[in-house]
């Protein structure tokens, strides 16, 4: 396979800037800037946002935390070149984290704590959220792959364009339950043989799922005027597991009869492929005028964690395994390295708001991440939260869990009973929690782990004060 010119020359500073550290421990953070503050003219940004489903940070390489892994050169190489955040967080599933990234706002506001069906009569992102692309109201916006935030209550075909993007074309859901009427019922609804929605209309597709996201990407690149948004989802990594074009990925010897944690490793090995090409696919003044974000939805599923990390603390839980992903930044400005400075999903929307000179006026819990863009050594948030409730909609909830993160000390809430109970774990030098300390012989606590324990509790009980449905 041609190695795109601007892939190689992320190699080349993946192995002079930063590098790839040592399996088991993340990058040190950067202790200074290296690159100047975001200047970008009188011309604001192309925005690209770059979603990886069921990507945690143990599959992305330069993360370091996975001593077996997919390699991913494309992700590693937009490291090398931009900057890492090492504590992003997201929701530990798909819908919660997709609405936080159109709208900045938590779950408890828009009622998305779960998967939404996109076939079921059931709560949806509301029309009157106001969204990435309506926010952007000036730029050409495109949407390529996965939307998940539609259901059948309304249209899902036409729900991701009612939420302002100009152009929509990908799957309304997760590929495996995808069909929402009109389809062939010899679809097989996998990544090889799928239901593609194009601005509301369905079409069979037989083109591989992740490649036929940025073949539809790359148009949509060459087709917007400037500045643009533009949005590629992939279904890459999610469930059906399968194995990908041998062409895309460089996991030898593995077939339909290979572990699932191969196949899924294959699997987005095939996704850094294709990422790669879209990448390599912008021209140079295009590029320079563009900034790329790249992150996962959730963590990594249970099938394709492998040891020593926890497959019972993976997607779907409040673990870190569940909700700690990838975030990586690159283009125009924005300073090389790494940062422990607390980022979260509700932080892109403000963020591109504000490259873009954008105005919100809607409330939003999100914070713009440009001040450590430029210095990462700053920091905008003392806590990123994540839940986890159902159904979808306002109070009251079956089942109600929440988790405060203070960047060393981690609360769970588990509400679901009516009886708040509570864990505390200490996650310094840790990729996982290790015991409770609330729990046990561990009950008696340091004063700095009772003043943290404070510092979490206070924060919890503010965000269930503002944190109201609908508001």
């Amino acid at each position: 396979m041609r190695i795109l010119p601007l892939l190689l020359a992320w190699s080349l500073a993946c192995s002079g800037t930063m590098g790839t550290p040592p399996r088991g421990e993340l990058p040190s953070p950067s202790p200074a800037p290296s690159s100047p503050p975001l200047r970008l003219g009188h011309h604001p940004p192309n925005l690209l946002l770059v979603i990886g489903d069921d990507v945690g940070v143990d599959k992305v390489g330069v993360y370091g935390v996975q001593s077996k892994g997919p390699s991913t050169p494309t992700i590693d190489g937009l490291a090398a070149t931009g900057l890492l955040f090492r504590n992003a967080w997201s929701y530990p599933m798909c819908s919660p984290t997709r609405s936080t990234l159109m709208t900045g706002r938590h779950a408890r506001r828009t009622g998305v704590g779960q998967l939404i069906n996109s076939w079921a009569d059931e709560h949806e992102l509301a029309e009157s959220e106001v969204t990435m692309p309506e926010v952007l109201s000036g730029y050409d916006s495109s949407l390529t792959g996965k939307w998940h935030l539609g259901s059948g209550r309304t249209d899902p075909k036409t729900h991701a364009m009612r939420q302002g993007f100009d152009w929509v074309a990908g799957s309304m859901g997760n590929l495996r339950d995808n069909d929402v009427g009109g389809g062939k019922k010899n679809l097989q609804y996998d990544y090889f043989h799928w239901q593609k929605n194009v601005n509301g209309r369905l079409e069979e597709s037989r083109t591989y799922a992740t490649t036929d996201t940025v073949d539809d990407a790359i148009d949509r690149m060459g087709a917007m005027k400037e500045p643009w948004l533009l949005v590629v989802s992939f279904n890459a990594g999610h469930y059906p597991v399968h194995v990908p074009p041998a062409k895309l990925h460089h996991s030898k010897g593995v077939t339909e009869k290979s572990s699932e944690a191969d196949q899924f490793d294959a699997t987005l090995e095939a996704m850094d492929t294709e990422l790669g090409r879209l990448l390599g696919a912008m021209n140079g003044d295009q590029r320079d005028h563009t900034v790329v974000v790249f992150l996962g939805d959730n963590g990594t599923p249970d099938f394709g964690v492998r040891p020593p990390l926890d497959p019972d603390r993976a997607k779907g839980t409040l673990f870190q395994g569940g909700v700690h992903v990838p975030l990586i930044v690159s283009g125009p400005g924005v300073t090389h390295g790494t940062t422990d400075a607390l980022a979260h999903t509700v932080d892109i929307l403000p963020t591109f708001a504000d490259l873009a000179g954008a105005r919100i006026t809607t409330q939003i819990d999100g914070v713009s991440l440009v001040p450590v863009l430029s210095d990462p050594s700053k920091k905008v948030r003392d806590f990123v939260y994540a839940e986890i409730f159902k159904p979808n909609g306002g109070p009251p909830f079956d089942h109600d869990a929440r988790t405060v993160f203070d960047g060393r000390y981690k609360l769970v809430v588990d509400a679901r009973d009516g009886t708040p109970t509570e864990r505390l774990y200490d996650l310094k030098d840790r990729v996982e929690e290790g015991p409770n300390l609330l729990g046990g012989r561990r009950g008696r606590l340091t004063p700095a782990q009772t003043e943290a324990l404070e510092g979490l509790r206070a924060e919890d009980a503010r965000l269930q004060r503002d944190l109201v449905f609908g508001r």
